[in-house]
Formats: structure tokens, sequence, C-alpha cells
């Protein structure tokens, strides 16, 4: 079989969607398991190109000032914010949503579509993930700051409206239509 068959092939699209989806989602846990002291721990890689830091700051600098507009006070340390209480949250790995980043990446770069479609997509798909989260992050906090610790499953309900919201996505971009030129 020619390698202009393998592209074309009506599976080839799951195939490379499996494929993204594994190497970003391990290719993160990986990279961050240098930026983590410990048996693979590169200092270089964790002072200057440590993104999930940034990340992380970024997430917790974006619910601190949804926060803020509630009228809270809020300290953001290392791995969390705090409120004027004292209670906050801990923003942990598995609550960035990298899963969900892998997924989404994966799906819109292996599927056919226009460039175009496709930078709209990912960028959107991406700042609405990014804006959900940083939702749940400062509401978590709040409540939190409000009624103490909850027995709520906020990363499972944050999972269900997310993929929820980008099956959504996904239907639409399933059934666009190529323009005819």
């Amino acid at each position: 079989m020619s390698i202009s068959r393998v592209f074309r092939h009506q599976y080839f699209p799951i195939a490379l969607f499996l494929f993204l989806y594994v190497f970003f989602y391990f290719g993160n846990k990986a990279y961050t398991g240098l930026t983590v002291p410990g048996n693979a721990y590169s200092p270089f890689l964790d002072e200057h190109l440590n993104y999930v830091k940034s990340f992380r700051r970024f997430l917790l600098e974006g619910a601190a000032f949804v926060i803020r507009l509630f009228d809270h006070q809020t300290f953001i340390y290392e791995h969390g914010l705090k409120m004027e209480t004292g209670r906050g949250v801990k923003l942990i790995y598995a609550c960035m949503g990298f899963a969900i980043f892998s997924f989404w990446w994966a799906m819109i770069l292996a599927f056919p579509q226009s460039v175009k479609n496709k930078i709209l997509y990912l960028v959107g798909g991406t700042a609405i993930i990014i804006f959900l989260n940083i939702l749940r992050i400062a509401f978590v906090a709040l409540a939190y700051n409000r009624w103490g610790h909850s027995s709520i499953d906020h990363h499972l309900i944050f999972n269900i409206v997310v993929y929820g919201i980008l099956f959504l996505m996904l239907y639409r971009w399933f059934n666009i239509k190529p323009k005819e030129e």
C-alpha cells in the first residue's frame, strides 16, 4: 500500500487521533515529570521552560480576578489560592485541564477540515476550556469559603460540562460543509 493511500484510508483520522491524544496526554505528563524534583528532574526546564507552573499561575490569577468581582480578597501561593478567611483551593495537575486539552487538540488536528476552521476551533475550544476552568476554580473557592469543604465532585461536574460543550462543537465541526468554489 502506498503512503498516499494510507493517508486517504477511512480509518486514518481515527488512528491519527489516537496517536495525537497519547502523544499530548503522556507528553504533558512526561514533561511535567522533568520539572518536578525527583528521578529525571531538570533544573533548567523547571526554572526556564515550566509551562505547567506558568499555566497554573494563569488559571489562579484568572480565578482570583473572578473572586475579587465578588468583593473578596485573595492570596495566590505556589499551587493554589486562599481568601481572607484562610480557606481556598489547591490547584493540582489533574485539575488544570491537560487531559481535556489533549482530547480537543487531537480531535481537531486529526480530522479533515480547512486550516482556517482548524485554527478557529483549536483556539476557540481551548479558550472555552480555560474560561470554564477559571470559573470552576473561582466558584469552588467561593463555595469553600462560604460553606467549608464540600463532598460535591467538582472535577466530575466540570468534565461533564466541558465535554458536553466540546461534543456540541464537534457535532458542528463534523457537519461543516466545504464551500463550493
